[in-house]
């Protein structure tokens, strides 16, 4: 392992030496409020007042533009890491990148192709999984050569909503990635939020699926219940008014008025029928 790696040098060398540009900085702009103040005749007390105040404006703007330029030349390394990541949270913002590439994004960034980026899956506590839904046991998120995980949490309105696994650990790594992780909270979210439409279509399907399980299981049951109930008892009711009606005279008003009821329950037992083939699935 690099020292600096370790100790982080990079970092405090270049704050260090920002803070020394901007003071010299602050002392040369001091100076040059005060020549100007003198000229414009003010008193010392007021010029090296309107001095303090100008430095004061000037500090803050001053030290941010140093930093960042120090940044650049000391610690070259972070400044490209987060230009990468701002180009893909700018490529998913624009729709030209997936947010499911934010884990690849990780690897190459932190130079680690052990990282993985897990979710909490909705409504499961401590469940995790993938970017593909699958979930996973954090115990075997890391690579087997890595040792003990080091997770990074990923949160979002003050709640968890996932973890960044790291492959390789180190304090250097380990602040980038919290850095990264920052960065790219927008593909992330974003990931998130696909993650539990899927889950929540999912829970659509499967609920229609019984629907029309059901359904089906109920148009069976009726159909059954009409042929095996209703319809073998209208046609055993037709029987012994058949039977009845053989004992009677053909041509009696009896005769003629169980043949009525006879075809009426015949009628019947094909509108029954014509019912239960209809309710098939």
């Amino acid at each position: 392992m690099l020292r600096h790696d370790l100790f982080d040098v990079d970092r405090l060398l270049g704050s260090s030496l920002a803070w020394l540009l901007t003071t010299i900085g602050s002392a040369a702009v001091f100076a040059l409020a005060v020549t100007v103040g003198a000229r414009l005749g003010a008193g010392s007390r007021a010029g090296a007042t309107g001095a303090a105040f100008v430095t004061a404006l000037a500090l803050l703007p001053m030290h941010r533009r140093l930093n960042t330029a120090v940044g650049r030349l000391v610690d070259r390394d972070r400044y490209v890491v987060d230009a990468r990541v701002q180009q893909f949270v700018r490529a998913v913002r624009d729709g030209t990148a997936e947010p499911e590439e934010a884990e690849e994004m990780f690897r190459t960034v932190l130079a680690d192709p052990g990282v993985r980026l897990l979710l909490r899956r909705p409504g499961a506590g401590d469940v995790y999984v993938d970017l593909t839904g699958s979930p996973v046991r954090l115990d075997d998120a890391a690579a087997p050569e890595a040792g003990t995980p080091v997770r990074v949490p990923l949160s979002s309105g003050g709640t968890e909503v996932g973890l960044l696994v790291l492959g390789v650990s180190s304090a250097r790594r380990l602040r980038r990635a919290r850095e990264v992780a920052l960065a790219a909270r927008l593909p992330i979210e974003v990931s998130r939020l696909r993650l539990e439409l899927r889950e929540a279509l999912r829970d659509v399907r499967d609920s229609r699926t019984r629907l029309v399980s059901t359904a089906a299981e109920e148009r069976r049951r009726l159909e059954r219940d009409l042929h095996d109930g209703a319809q073998q008892q209208i046609v055993s009711v037709g029987m012994r008014l058949r039977s009845t009606q053989r004992r009677l005279e053909p041509g009696s008003a009896e005769h003629r008025d169980l043949d009525a009821a006879v075809q009426a329950l015949e009628a019947t037992i094909a509108e029954l029928r014509r019912l239960a083939h209809g309710l098939r699935p």
